[in-house]
C-alpha cells in the first residue's frame, strides 16, 4: 500500500502544470527557429518539455512516498530452564537430563506449528541454551523476566515456560519481577517439597572489612529442622598454613522441630591482608545434606588506619564537630589536643589538623618545621585566635591583609572549575544556603598552584575571597578554611535534612584528599577489588607511565598468577587505550598472589598484589522446593503449574490459549521523490530524446 504526499499544498501542482504548458508553447510555437520542423515534431517536442518541467516542479513541492507492508509474526514461547545446583538435591542429573528432554521436545513440537520458540538457561548468568550441568551458584529467577521484557517486550511475547524448583537466592520475588510483562507463565515444579532431616548455617553476617588489631563480630544463623533432642557443635576456625586451624568452638541444643538460633562470635583481626575464615557444625544423624553445615567467610583486613591530630588554641565546638565527622570513617583515629598540653611526635600522625593556629601565644616555628621536613600533610581552620601575620609566613596558599578585628560573616558558594574530588550533587546544591561563617576582614591573595573548592559570598554578593582552598607543594598538601563555625553547618544540617551529610560530604573529602599519598610508581597492576567470588571473572587493570609520567604501552606487559600451592598460571595483558587490560576468567576457591611486570627503556618494572576468590555457597543453603510460589505465580498471569511428567498439559494449555495467536505487524517506509532512481533516469531520457529530435530535425 502506497501513500503520496506533499511537504507544499497540493494546489501548487496546477500552478506547476499550468506554467509548464506555458513555458513549452513558448519555447516551441512562439519561436521562430522551430518553424521548418513538421508541427507533429513541435507538439512532440513540446509534450516532452512539458513533462520534464512538471516533473522537477512537482519534485521541487516535496514529494513524500509512504509505503507499507504487513508482516504476520508468530507468537513468541520463551522456555527457561534452570541450571542451578539445588536441583540435584530433588533429583539425579539422569532425572533432570531426561525431564529437560521432554520439555525441548514439547517445544520442538510447538515451533513446527505457529510459534516460535526461544530456550535459556538462567543460574548464575542468562544464555543461549548450551550445555546443561547444573552447575550455577545461585539462582535470580525474577531477572528471567526482566530479561524477557528487554528482549522480547516489544515483540509478540506469548508465554514463559518456566522449569525450576522455585528456589532463588538472588533478585526480586518472581511473582513481582513478572508484572510488567503481563504474559501467561505456565510453570513446571521440579524439585522436593518435603521438609526433611537438615541442620545449616543459614546465614553469616560479618564486615567485609576490618582493621589491623581490632575485634569485630559475627552473627551466625543457625537453623534445624526435625532434629529437636539432637545437640551439634559450632567451630569457628581461622585458615593460616595452609590449613584451618580450630580457633573457637560452642555446643549448641536444639530444643524444638523448627529450631533457629542466632550466635555472635567476637574474632580478632591479627594478619593483614584476606584473612578467612571457616564456620562449621558437626553433622547429625538422619541429615539430608551436610554441605551445608558450614560456611566459608573472608574479610579483608587494613594496616592502613589514619591517624589524625587536632591541634587547637583553645577549645571550641568546631572541633568536636569535626571529631564526629571524621570518627564516621572507621579508618580514622582521630586525637584532639590543645597546642599547649601536646607532647606527643608529631611523626607518628598522618595528618594535622590546626585550629586558630598559629595564634600569638603559640607561633608553631618548630612544629611546622618538623611538619615541613617530613612532607606532613596539614589542614589550618582560621578562627578570632590565629595570628594572620604569622599565618602567612607558615604556608603559600593563601595570604590575607587585615586591620580590621570584626569578622564578615560569609557564605560559601562552590567553584564550578575545582577537580580535585568531587561532592555530592545534594552538597553542591544545598551548601550555599547554609548559615554564614566568621571569616576575617581583609584582602586575600591567593598563591600560585592553589584550588579552589568554596568561595566566599558576603551577603548578596559573591567575592573571589577563597573559603576552602588547596595547594600541593613541596612540603606537603595543604588546605586552609578561611573561617569558623563548622559546628554552624553542622546543626543547620540536622535541622533541614536530620543528618549531617553535607557538612559530612566537605569535612571527610578534605581528609581524605589530604590524606591520599601520591604513588609515583611508573607500573602499577591491579585487581578490580580484593575478593572474588568464584563464579565471577577475575579482572585485571596496569598502568606504564614514562619518564615524563606519560601513559604508554608499547611494551608487552605480563602478569603471574600463583595459587597456595606455588602453581604459577603466566599471562599477557590486552592492550586498551593507552593502558592494559586482562580478564583470565575464572579461578578456584583460594588464596592468590600476583606479579606484574614489564620492560621500558631498558629498566624492569614490576608489581605485585594479592586477592582470594572465596566460594558461593547460596545454592547449599535452601533445598526444599518452592512449588507453592510457582503456584501462585502461574495462577497470578493465566498459565498452569504442572509436575515434570505433566509436560505436555503446558503444551495443551498453550495451544487452546485463543489471547496467544499471530501478530500483524505494520511497517511504513517513507521516501522523498528525490530517492526515485528512476525517476532520474526518466528526466535522462525525456532531455535527451527531446534533444536527438531537435538535433535530427537540423534544430538546436
Amino acid at each position: 500500500m502506497s501513500d503520496i504526499s506533499f511537504q507544499y499544498h497540493p494546489a501548487l501542482i496546477l500552478l506547476i502544470l499550468l506554467g509548464a504548458g506555458i513555458i513549452s508553447s513558448i519555447l516551441y510555437y512562439k519561436n521562430d527557429r522551430h518553424k521548418e520542423m513538421p508541427k507533429s515534431v513541435i507538439r512532440v517536442l513540446a509534450l516532452l518539455r512539458f513533462f520534464t518541467i512538471a516533473i522537477i516542479g512537482i519534485l521541487l513541492l516535496g514529494l513524500i512516498l509512504k509505503q507499507s507492508a504487513t508482516e504476520a509474526r508468530k507468537p513468541i514461547v520463551l522456555f527457561a530452564l534452570d541450571n542451578s545446583s539445588s536441583l540435584l538435591y530433588g533429583h539425579d542429573t539422569t532425572e533432570l537430563k531426561a525431564i529437560y528432554e521432554d520439555i525441548k521436545g514439547m517445544g520442538e513440537e510447538l515451533s513446527e506449528g505457529d510459534y516460535e520458540v526461544k530456550t535459556i538457561l538462567f543460574g548464575d548468568e542468562f544464555r543461549p541454551q548450551d550445555t546443561i550441568d547444573f552447575g550455577d551458584k545461585s539462582t535470580d529467577i525474577g531477572e528471567v523476566f526482566d530479561m524477557a521484557y528487554d528482549m522480547y517486550g516489544a515483540e509478540n511475547l506469548a508465554a514463559i515456560v518456566l522449569a525450576t524448583d522455585g528456589i532463588f537466592n538472588e533478585g526480586r520475588d518472581p511473582i513481582y519481577a513478572a508484572e510488567r510483562l503481563k504474559v501467561p507463565v505456565y510453570s513446571v515444579m521440579l524439585g522436593d517439597t518435603t521438609t526433611r532431616k537438615d541442620l545449616r548455617i543459614k546465614k553469616v553476617f560479618h564486615n567485609k572489612i576490618a582493621y589491623l588489631g581490632d575485634k569485630f563480630t559475627v552473627q551466625v544463623d543457625i537453623n534445624a529442622h526435625n532434629l529437636a533432642g539432637q545437640s551439634t557443635t559450632l567451630r569457628i576456625s581461622a585458615y593460616e598454613g595452609g590449613r584451618y586451624n580450630l580457633i573457637q568452638s560452642k555446643n549448641i541444643d536444639i530444643n524444638k522441630r523448627d529450631y533457629f538460633f542466632t550466635e555472635e562470635v567476637v574474632l580478632e583481626a591479627k594478619k593483614s591482608g584476606v584473612n578467612r575464615f571457616l564456620f562449621s557444625l558437626s553433622p547429625l544423624e538422619g541429615e539430608v545434606a551436610t554441605a551445608n553445615n558450614s560456611r566459608e567467610i573472608f574479610v579483608e583486613v587494613l594496616d592502613n588506619r589514619q591517624k589524625i591530630l587536632i591541634l587547637s588554641h583553645s577549645p571550641h565546638p568546631d572541633i568536636a564537630a569535626i571529631t564526629h565527622i571524621l570518627n564516621a570513617r572507621q579508618n580514622y583515629d582521630i586525637r584532639s589536643e590543645l597546642i599547649r598540653d601536646f607532647k606527643e611526635n608529631i611523626a607518628e600522625f598522618d595528618l594535622v589538623i590546626l585550629h586558630q593556629l598559629p595564634s600569638t601565644k603559640h607561633n608553631l616555628a618548630t612544629l611546622m618545621r618538623q611538619l615541613d621536613d617530613m612532607n606532613k600533610p596539614v589542614w589550618f581552620i582560621i578562627g578570632r585566635q590565629t595570628d594572620l601575620n604569622r599565618l602567612n609566613q607558615l604556608q603559600s596558599a593563601v595570604t590575607i591583609r587585615s586591620t580590621v578585628a570584626k569578622p564578615n560573616e560569609v557564605s560559601a558558594k562552590i567553584s564550578p572549575s575545582f577537580s580535585l574530588f568531587n561532592l555530592e550533587e545534594e552538597t553542591k546544591s544545598s551548601v550555599s544556603s547554609f548559615v554564614p561563617l566568621a571569616a576575617p576582614f581583609g584582602n586575600y591573595t591567593v598563591g600560585a598552584g592553589t584550588n579552589v573548592l568554596l568561595y566566599q559570598k558576603i551577603g548578596q554578593v559573591d567575592t573571589e575571597y577563597p573559603l576552602l582552598l588547596f595547594q600541593n607543594s613541596e612540603k606537603g598538601k595543604r588546605a586552609v578554611l578561611t573561617a569558623e563555625g563548622l559546628y554552624k553547618w553542622r546543626l543547620y544540617d540536622f535541622l533541614l535534612h536530620d543528618n549531617d551529610h553535607i557538612v559530612s560530604d566537605i569535612v571527610q573529602k578534605t581528609a581524605t584528599y589530604l590524606n591520599v599519598k601520591d604513588d609515583k610508581r611508573r607500573f602499577k597492576a591491579y585487581t578490580s577489588k580484593n575478593i572474588f567470588d568464584e563464579n565471577e571473572p577475575l579482572m585485571f587493570s596496569a598502568e606504564l607511565y614514562n619518564e615524563s609520567y606519560e601513559l604508554v604501552n608499547e611494551p608487552d606487559a605480563h602478569i603471574t598468577i600463583t595459587n597456595e600451592e606455588g602453581r604459577e598460571f603466566p599471562f599477557v595483558f590486552n592492550r586498551r587505550q593507552n593502558a592494559y587490560f586482562l580478564s583470565p576468567g575464572l579461578f578456584p576457591v583460594g588464596q592468590y598472589r600476583f606479579r606484574a611486570y614489564t620492560e621500558l627503556n631498558g629498566k624492569q618494572l614490576e608489581h605485585r598484589g594479592q586477592f582470594s576468590i572465596q566460594p558461593v555457597q547460596r545454592e547449599m543453603y535452601d533445598l526444599t522446593a518452592r512449588h507453592g510460589m510457582l503456584e501462585r505465580l502461574s495462577e497470578s498471569y493465566g498459565g498452569i503449574a504442572v509436575n515434570p511428567g505433566q509436560a505436555q498439559e503446558v503444551k495443551a494449555a498453550i495451544t487452546d490459549n485463543k489471547r496467544i495467536k499471530p501478530v500483524l505487524y505494520e511497517t511504513t517506509y517513507t521516501s522523498t521523490g528525490i530517492d526515485l532512481k528512476w525517476l532520474f533516469f526518466a528526466l535522462i531520457l525525456l532531455l535527451g530524446l527531446e534533444w536527438f529530435l531537435r538535433k535530427y530535425h537540423g534544430s538546436y
